[in-house]
């Protein structure tokens, strides 16, 4: 999965429980950067505190921008 490619954007993710969360996509962390080594995406789920949710890509079940 190309996680870069949602970088700035705004999307739905799904992860592997169900759960939705919809976000501003703020930053993507290559899996050699990352411990475990496993790429991860930040996603800023309230834009006025600045409050952001990580999801390592195995933990990601779908992902789509939207609008």
């Amino acid at each position: 999965m190309n996680l870069s490619q949602y970088l700035g954007k705004r999307v739905k993710l799904i992860d592997t429980d169900g759960e939705i969360t919809i976000g501003k996509c703020v930053c993507v962390t290559p899996a050699l950067d990352n411990d475990p080594e496993i790429a991860s995406i930040d996603l800023q789920t309230r834009l006025d505190a600045g409050f952001t949710i990580g999801f390592n890509e195995d933990e990601i079940k779908s992902i789509e921008v939207i609008d």
